[in-house]
């Protein structure tokens, strides 16, 4: 179901022009996270809840606190989904996939079939684009504008 008054406000001239420009003084971290949890939830309906995980993983002998910004999880707690949210001003990179995709074996009912989620204010690079689109099951790549279309 589309949100019909937002739907409109982010297909006007004016969204790109003058409120994404400014968006960076009033979205934070945490606000833009909710949306995709929000988003992600709509998008996954065997779902039962939409989160953060936080969780300690080795690497190299050392263990340090690592995050995932979005986690799906169905009743029988299986990880449907996970998603990285970038609100910067560069584009999403192969790298930031290879992060979440090695923090997949860290955290409780992932798997290899967990759909891919890569929310980003400034787009994805080609590469990243690529994995995707070889991938149309597995993988979403989410812009701003298209937060509130499903």
């Amino acid at each position: 179901m589309v949100n019909q008054p937002l739907r409109r406000l982010v297909d006007s001239p004016s969204w790109s022009a003058l409120v994404l420009p400014q968006l960076d003084r009033f979205v934070s971290a945490p606000a833009f996270e909710r949306i995709a949890h929000e988003y992600v939830r709509r998008c996954e309906p065997e779902a039962a809840g939409v989160g953060r995980w936080w969780g300690q993983v080795v690497e190299a002998r050392r263990s340090s606190a690592r995050e995932v910004d979005a986690v799906a999880v169905s009743p029988s707690r299986r990880v449907t989904a996970v998603g990285a949210c970038r609100w910067s001003d560069r584009p999403m990179e192969v790298s930031d996939h290879d992060a979440l995709v090695a923090l997949l074996r860290h955290v409780p009912g992932a798997d290899d079939e967990t759909r891919l989620y890569f929310l980003s204010r400034s787009g994805f690079a080609p590469e990243l684009a690529s994995l995707a689109a070889a991938q149309p099951d597995r993988y979403r790549l989410v812009l701003p504008q298209n937060l509130f279309l499903e």
